[in-house]
């Protein structure tokens, strides 16, 4: 559990920075030359941008319907959050005449969220909106970031663990500052934002193997999308694939606070019908208006930084069902029929089996 994270209802206004008006169009052919890691899909950089948790393999709960997984989830998303509200509403209404009990119960829990428009999530930490703004400052004061990251002992802590492994050359740094100057800005921000994330909604009671493989598959497809994206949308295709799953994990969260099994068939269902909208949802709670967007469309083309989570959640797919021996086709040709020049389909599950193989590894 992570400890000393101090948390604030102010609007996170550099996420909504991050994910600002100006920078929501869809990356053309122009816009990924500009990139060197878009520009030429087969040529792009083959290192991760940062390590990988363990996600697990097949998790049954997580996968219920016939449709590939890629194009399930779409029940609830529209243009606004209040037309997901209704949608998913409407969605809930139809399918709590199907089930009884806890199961029931569960339904009627996610109802009244949206009824009331309180998802039961904390609020974002306050360390981590403090961080960026440290971080996006015209002179950034080093010294400054390590006092503020000394003061989450959480924080803390992973960023010794990070900064002293092998994955960062195996050197363990002396003093903090070290340590945060070792990671640099970038894989410091990633850092906080796991530490926060786990608080918030990666630490779900009789969920444990379900949170694991969601954390890591957001991380594999945040990757997988920022890899993909030109410059200017980089931070926005990393931030929406991580939270691309998020509706599942409050799914697991309610169910696990109601006592419903990780194998009652309604999971599975809800997972199926709800979850985007649920995860656009959910980064409008912590006021992050543009990855709701992103995040309620990712099933879809609708959304700029949604086409870019729809792909590397495709080949996410497809490269955890190539390394465990499963047929992988459908998610090629998926792919392929998407392929608009700025990027190759087999590119894209060349670096997605690249990562997992790596996290495999790792784990």
């Amino acid at each position: 559990m992570v400890t000393g994270v101090q948390t604030c209802a102010l609007p996170i206004s550099w996420l909504n920075d991050l994910f600002a008006d100006g920078e929501d169009q869809a990356p053309n052919s122009e816009s990924v030359q500009a990139s060197p890691a878009a520009a030429d899909p087969v040529q792009a950089p083959t290192e991760p941008t940062g390590s990988i948790p363990s996600g697990g393999g097949f998790c049954e709960t997580l996968h219920g319907g016939d449709p590939p997984p890629w194009e399930r989830g779409q029940n609830g998303a529209s243009a606004d959050i209040e037309g997901m509200r209704g949608g998913l509403q409407t969605g809930l209404a139809v399918l709590a005449k199907n089930y009884r009990g806890r199961e029931l119960e569960l339904i009627a829990r996610l109802q009244t969220a949206l009824d009331t428009n309180d998802l039961g999530l904390p609020p974002f930490p306050d360390t981590v909106i403090k961080l960026r703004g440290l971080l996006d400052s015209d002179r950034v004061d080093s010294a400054e970031i390590s006092k503020l990251v000394r003061t989450d002992p959480g924080l803390a802590e992973e960023v010794w663990r990070v900064a002293s492994s092998a994955a960062m050359g195996g050197r363990r740094p002396k003093t903090l500052q070290q340590a945060v100057g070792c990671l640099g800005h970038q894989q410091l921000w990633k850092v906080a934002m796991f530490v926060a994330l786990d608080e918030a909604l990666f630490q779900v009671t009789s969920f444990e193997e379900e949170v694991l493989f969601l954390r890591g598959h957001g991380t594999h497809v945040a990757d997988l999308a920022e890899w993909m994206a030109p410059n200017r949308l980089k931070g926005q295709a990393w931030m929406g694939g991580l939270l691309h799953d998020s509706g599942k994990l409050l799914i697991c969260r309610m169910a696990s606070e109601v006592g419903v099994p990780n194998n009652a068939p309604v999971l599975a269902t809800l997972m199926d019908h709800c979850h985007s909208g649920l995860g656009g949802l959910v980064a409008n709670s912590w006021n992050m208006p543009r990855a709701a967007s992103a995040i309620a469309f990712h099933h879809g083309e609708q959304d700029p930084v949604g086409r870019l989570i729809h792909r590397a959640d495709i080949a996410s797919h497809g490269a955890g069902a190539a390394l465990q021996g499963l047929d992988d086709v459908r998610a090629q040709a998926a792919l392929a029929a998407q392929e608009d020049g700025t990027f190759t389909s087999s590119a894209l599950m060349d670096k997605a089996i690249q990562l997992a193989e790596k996290d495999r590894q790792a784990a």
